[in-house]
């Protein structure tokens, strides 16, 4: 866990993004760290990111910064072996898997090594 990754957006995420900026992104990539694998518990159900039994972080709010609805992913389960759950902590309302669910392995394009960190 921990490796930052880029990946095509979601089939979940596409209707999103379309409607904020009016393009299909079918080319375009987010680029987060995975913080649970393969054989991981995430839920997503309540109020909070708990992954194998341990809070994270809280769930995105139902809207973002301009009132569009953000797809929520609520479920309770445990992560296949082709799925990623990837998440960052670093930006207050990250558009990640907590809104389009676990990513698959064929979607991730490559594994990032960060040339800063702070």
């Amino acid at each position: 866990m921990g490796a930052i990754v880029d990946f095509r957006i979601p089939p979940a995420a596409r209707q999103y993004v379309l409607a904020r900026t009016g393009k299909s992104g079918a080319d375009w990539y987010i680029l987060k760290p995975i913080v649970a694998g393969p054989g991981d518990c995430v839920d997503t159900t309540g109020e909070y990111l708990v992954i194998n039994g341990r809070q994270i972080a809280p769930m995105p709010s139902q809207t973002d910064d301009d009132g569009r609805p953000l797809p929520r992913w609520r479920e309770s389960r445990v992560l296949a072996a082709d799925e990623f759950f990837v998440f960052s902590n670093r930006i207050p309302h990250s558009f990640d898997s907590r809104c389009y669910g676990p990513i698959r392995c064929r979607w991730i394009e490559a594994v990032r090594t960060p040339l800063l960190t702070w």
